[in-house]
């Protein structure tokens, strides 16, 4: 390998470089710094304000507590309030002391100086409004008002009541609504009541005292009227302030805001400079040893993630080109390996699941042989061997019952052979596979007219509503045994009276048949195992009726021939719904 020779084109050693780079990070970073803290000195500034205006917010909140005068609870809210304001004011002037801003120091300070002495004022009105119906003016306008009242009952002068009662009502109208008419109303009211009770029969010290309470009830609500006046004052120029108030402090927060922007704006370009010079500074330093490494780098992670297709493309004629050509043949080499255990594995599989279904099919066949179909064989014998040995011992209608289990266990025997072997040859390949197209009302009336006997001996009702022009393209035997075996399914779950309806709706090109049943239904547990070998499971039927389990499986095998479905709908105690499709076709003309 030739030594590389020095370059004479060398401004600066690389060190120079570097040192250079370093020191113009280093000085975009302290600037960096400055502008940062200058836009988070604002943001703090900005985010005291909101603070403040938040306080504002909480003294406003606590003048409203006041407006709920009536409830009992009234003078522990009035006292809570004051005390939770005066704190909020302490917090405050630390707030705008922290803050150091002279918009707050100036202007907002001396605003909230006049705002509180207006609050002061605002609460001393309350009290001597009273802090209780009972208490201050209104306990005093009420206390007068009552007065006359009582006087009035003992008079028994009704007449006279009503117009304390209607000045009470306007009394109130006004407490409502703060409206003028209804203090004329209490005022006209009372002059009526002075009136009257100058031209009645009462005597002269009984009037005088009317007199005397109507005039200081008139005083007192007078009075009473007066002090609310003040509290709307009060009110009108609170609610002025917090707006003074707020609209400064919301201008100290968009100044606050506009400045910690214009320095975050100024920091984007700076950033920017900077990066792409030292990106550019960089390359040209780094460029000759950093592209081979993260080629190399690349190619290691693609490995790493299962793509062993990599190729280099360095030829830098170093040790780095060596390292990637021995990188590269060990790639290849990792690559056949690979592959060859792969192909393998496939293999595995493929015979792993062959002898699965192998062995599944060879212990249900065993299952069926020495159990299912021993059973009815056993029944069967038996009650032959009890009639031909005590043939005579019986009653005709035992006679009769022998007979009717003896044909169960023919017709369960029968049915378990026809299944059997039909399985047997689906298993072997021997079914042939024939569509064509046919109505399917012909295979439908068939299974009717064969299961219809089953059927009547349970009382069962069978409905088919399905079109009598309806075709379709499918092998004839196939959909006929899978029909029959879903009806006769069908009528071994359903009690006696029940029913079973076969419907047809034609979707997306296919089909779809249903055999809906009022029977038993199957529970959520075993629905998923109906058309597995490996989790099969069988179930006595509502007459105590007997099945291997085969039909449903022999149905998905001959539905999927015909690249159609077969589902199950079922709740227990409702019954079930077994749908199948196969392929449509146009109506026969």
């Amino acid at each position: 390998m030739k030594t590389p020779k020095s370059s004479n084109n060398v401004i600066l050693p690389l060190f120079w470089k570097l040192l250079i780079l370093s020191s113009v990070l280093i000085g975009v970073i302290l600037v960096i710094i400055f502008i940062s803290y200058t836009s988070y000195n604002a943001l703090t500034k900005k985010d005291i304000t909101n603070q403040i205006q938040t306080k504002i917010f909480e003294i406003r909140g606590q003048r409203y507590h006041l407006i709920q005068r009536r409830i009992p609870e009234f003078p522990t809210i009035y006292a809570s309030s004051i005390s939770n304001i005066q704190n909020h004011f302490r917090e405050l002037d630390s707030l705008i002391k922290l803050n150091n801003s002279k918009i707050l120091q100036n202007d907002i300070n001396g605003l909230l100086v006049e705002y509180q002495s207006i609050l002061s004022e605002y609460f001393d009105n309350i009290k001597i409004l009273g802090l209780t119906e009972n208490e201050g003016v209104e306990g005093q306008f009420r206390d007068s008002v009552h007065k006359i009242e009582d006087l009035i009952k003992r008079t028994n002068r009704y007449d006279l009541y009503v117009y304390t009662i209607q000045a009470r009502r306007s009394e109130k109208d006004f407490i409502m609504r703060q409206r003028q008419e209804y203090i004329d109303k209490v005022n006209e009211n009372i002059g009526s009541l002075i009136k009257k009770t100058e031209s009645s029969n009462l005597p002269i010290d009984m009037k005088n005292e009317i007199f005397n309470l109507a005039q200081t009830y008139l005083h007192n609500f007078t009075n009473y009227k007066n002090i609310l006046t003040k509290l709307n004052h009060n009110e009108e120029l609170l609610t002025d302030y917090e707006k003074q108030i707020t609209k400064k402090l919301a201008s100290v927060v968009r100044e606050k805001n506009q400045y910690a922007q214009s320095m975050q704006n100024l920091m984007t370009p700076i950033v920017i400079i900077s990066v792409i010079f030292g990106i550019v500074f960089s390359i040209l330093i780094s460029k000759s040893i950093t592209q081979p490494v993260e080629e190399l780098q690349n190619a290691t992670l693609k490995v790493a993630g299962g793509d062993y297709s990599v190729k280099f493309k360095i030829h830098t004629r170093d040790e780095i080109q060596q390292l990637a050509d021995f990188f590269e043949k060990m790639v290849d080499n990792l690559r056949k390996n690979i592959e060859t255990i792969q192909a393998q594995q496939n293999q595995l599989l493929i015979q792993n699941k062959e002898l699965h279904e192998l062995n599944a099919t060879k212990d249900k066949f065993f299952s069926i042989i020495a159990h299912d179909l021993k059973n009815p064989i056993s029944s069967f014998r038996d009650s032959i061997d009890l009639l031909a040995n005590d043939y005579e011992k019986f009653t005709e209608f035992e006679k009769i019952e022998f007979i009717t289990e003896i044909n169960k266990s023919a017709n369960g025997v029968y049915e378990l052979l026809e299944n059997l072997l039909t399985w047997s040859r689906s298993q072997r390949g021997k079914i042939e596979f024939n569509p064509q197209n046919f109505y399917l009302t012909y295979i439908a009336n068939n299974v009717l007219s064969l299961l219809k006997p089953v059927a009547q001996k349970k009382e069962i009702q069978i409905i088919s509503n399905i079109d009598e022009n309806l075709s379709v393209f499918g092998d004839i035997n196939m959909i006929n045994t899978v029909l029959r075996n879903l009806v006769s399914n069908a009528i071994k779950f359903t009690p006696i009276g029940g029913n079973i309806t076969i419907n047809s709706e034609i979707i997306d090109g296919f089909v779809k048949i249903s055999v809906s049943d009022t029977g038993i239904g199957i529970s959520e547990e075993n629905l998923n195992k109906l058309f597995t070998l490996d989790q099969q499971i069988t179930t006595i039927g509502t007459n105590q009726e007997k099945g291997t389990g085969l039909g449903l499986i022999i149905c998905k095998e001959f539905i999927e021939k015909h690249n159609g479905i077969i589902s199950v709908e079922s709740k227990i105690g409702k019954g079930s719904t077994f749908s199948f499709t196969v392929p449509t076709n146009i109506k026969f003309e």
